[in-house]
Parts: structure tokens; sequence; C-alpha cells
């Protein structure tokens, strides 16, 4: 869908081409929904992470979260308001970085517990692929939304899909990338999670009731320092995190605005940058006003409203991969005479459609 389709819409622009206007228009909406949820989310994360790290520490000033989620809304909303390469040059910075750091910790870690220095007394490297007794289907369909999750937001480079050159060649190759570097670097980072806390039930206890998985496994393994370290990291993840999505969010707010109101200034792009600025900042906007609802009038603490908003993130995010995998069910079971002919799993053609678009940049 993304090669024969490319546009700032994403599922809006996919649901539309192959299902009709109003399903497109679902579609649009759920995604900024599920985008907006993203926005909350990171801005929760970066508070969260930040009050971790100074609570930690005797002599840093202990901020709360609310003040440092504000500080992180800011540092996004000057990076919005970059052209399209400083925003993805500082995302590569920011998440590359983390990663990295994140692999690299998660190799020690899992290097320590085989050589058995972790908690488990007998580790065997099966562990990370065949669960320990006594956990069931249950548990592991459970787990399965995890795994499921770690891949939700792969997307969002689509709606760069009338910026970048080639769009219908880059833009595939970029989330068939994301996916294969996105599982094996989660592969590595949760199982070191899960094995470094261990498997016993009051290991799982310590595991489910942590607010930073790898700021406590740097400590654990590595030293107090260390573990504030990768607090940093996972504050500059929420960063890059919150930055993509809020990008995300304002270039679907111009393709359903340049659709349905094309005169509106909440639409218009500025011309130095190439940026939907009024759209970005909305977005913003209504992302920090939302963590704060959650925070004020719901009586969230940090960590609530950071599994809050990671929950309504979820749930949009299925209804759009379910809508767009329909999409391109019925994409590749017609032709373009409007014959029909079976396809099993793998897409192989696509209905025609030519579609107004206009370039941002």
């Amino acid at each position: 869908l993304a090669a024969r389709y490319p546009g700032a819409g994403s599922a809006y622009t996919f649901v539309g081409a192959t299902l009709g206007q109003r399903a497109g228009l679902v579609a649009g909406w759920i995604t900024l929904g599920a985008y907006l949820s993203f926005v909350m989310l990171s801005v929760a994360g970066f508070g969260l992470f930040g009050a971790n790290m100074l609570a930690r520490s005797p002599t840093a000033p202990h901020l709360s979260p609310d003040v440092l989620s504000l500080v992180g809304a800011a540092v996004i909303g000057v990076l919005c308001l970059t052209s399209l390469r400083v925003t993805g040059r500082a995302l590569m910075a920011l998440e590359g970085i983390s990663i990295l750091a994140m692999i690299a910790l998660s190799v020690v870690v899992l290097s320590k517990v085989f050589e058995s220095h972790g908690p488990i007394g007998d580790p065997r490297i099966r562990l990370v692929f065949v669960p320990p007794e006594g956990v069931g289907m249950a548990a592991i369909a459970l787990g399965l939304g995890f795994g499921f999750l770690t891949y939700a937001g792969f997307e969002e480079s689509v709606t760069l899909g009338e910026e970048v050159t080639q769009a219908s060649r880059t833009i595939p190759r970029v989330m068939i990338l994301t996916v294969l570097t996105a599982g094996i670097a989660c592969t590595i980072i949760s199982a070191a999670e899960v094995l470094g806390f261990g498997v016993s039930p009051a290991d799982m206890e310590r595991f489910t009731s942590s607010t930073s998985l790898l700021g406590d496994l740097a400590t654990m393994y590595a030293g107090h320092g260390v573990g504030d370290v990768f607090d940093v990291f996972a504050m500059l993840s929420a960063l890059s995190a919150g930055l993509a999505a809020t990008a995300a969010s304002s270039r679907i707010i111009f393709a359903l605005l340049r659709d349905y109101a094309p005169a509106s200034r909440l639409g218009r792009i500025e011309t130095g940058t190439g940026t939907p600025r009024n759209a970005a900042l909305l977005v913003l906007a209504v992302g920090v006003l939302g963590y704060q609802a959650m925070r004020q009038v719901f009586s969230a603490s940090a960590s609530d409203a950071f599994f809050w908003a990671s929950t309504l993130a979820a749930l949009g995010i299925l209804m759009v991969y379910l809508l767009v995998s329909i999409s391109a069910g019925s994409s590749v079971v017609r032709t373009g005479a409007g014959a029909r002919r079976g396809v099993l799993i793998i897409p192989v053609s696509y209905t025609h459609l030519t579609l107004p678009t206009k370039r941002i940049v």
C-alpha cells in the first residue's frame, strides 16, 4: 500500500483508496487518536524516567514528573518547528544512541546471567525461547500482546510519503528494515530484562514493580552511576518517540484538511521548513493536556498515566492495523477490470487508482 499510494495520510490514504472515502476518514481519525496517545505516552515517560533518576540522587533537585514532562514537550516542540532534515537527524541521534546503549547493556546482562552471575541458578540459553514450567497458553497470549506492541508505530514513516525522494521505494524499505531491527533489538532487550531480574515469583514481583527496567538492571549489574545513565537514555528515547508521533500526527492532519478544509490555517505548510507547524503545535498541546488530565482529573500517578496512554495507543493501533489489513486484502483480490481472484497471504498486485497529491516540500 505504501508503494502504491505514497502520501502524508498513512492509513487515511490507504483505506480511503481501497475501501472508500468514509472508511478512510474513520481510519484517519483513529490513526490520529493513536498517535496522540503516543505523544501523551512519550511526555509521561520523559517525566517518569527523569523523576526516577533525580530521586536516586541525594544532591539533585527533586522535580515532579509534571514539570519534567513540560520540559520534554518544549524540546519536542522546538524540534517540530525545524525542517524535516533536522528532525530526521535528531530522531536518528536520539533513538540510535539509546538503542545501541540498550543493546550493549543487554549483552552484558545476558553474558553475566549465562555465566551464573545472575538470579537464575543454572541458566540455559533455551530460557530465552522456551517458557518455564507453569506458563500456559493464556500467559503466552498475554505476552504476545507485548510482542505485538514492540512493533507499534513502525508505520509512522509512511506519513513522509510526500517529502522523501522515490517514496514508493524508500518508504517500504524503511518499514521492512524497521520491523527487522525492532524484532532483533527488542528480543535481546526483553530477554535481558526478564532473565536479569529472574523468573521466580519474587523476581517477577520486582520486575513488575520497576518503573525503569533498564535503569534498575544497569544498577544491579554495572553500578548506580550506570543506572542513572540509562534513565537518561530512556528519556532520550521518549523524546524521539514523541517527536516522531507529533510529526506523523501533524502530517495526517494536513492530509485530512487538504481534502476537507483546504483553506484552514491549521493545515498550512511553512514555506521555510516544509512542516505543518500549526498542526504539530496543536498535537503537542493536546498531548500535554491529555497527560495533565490523567494526572489531575483522574488522580493518576505518573506511572499510571504512562500505562494508560500506552493502552489507548495500543487499542487505536490495533484498530488501524485491522483496517489497513482489510484494505491490503481488498486491493489484491481485485483487478483493474473488477474481476476477483483468490490471494492467500502475500499481496502480489494492486488495484490501479490515481490520487490527487500535493508535495509538502
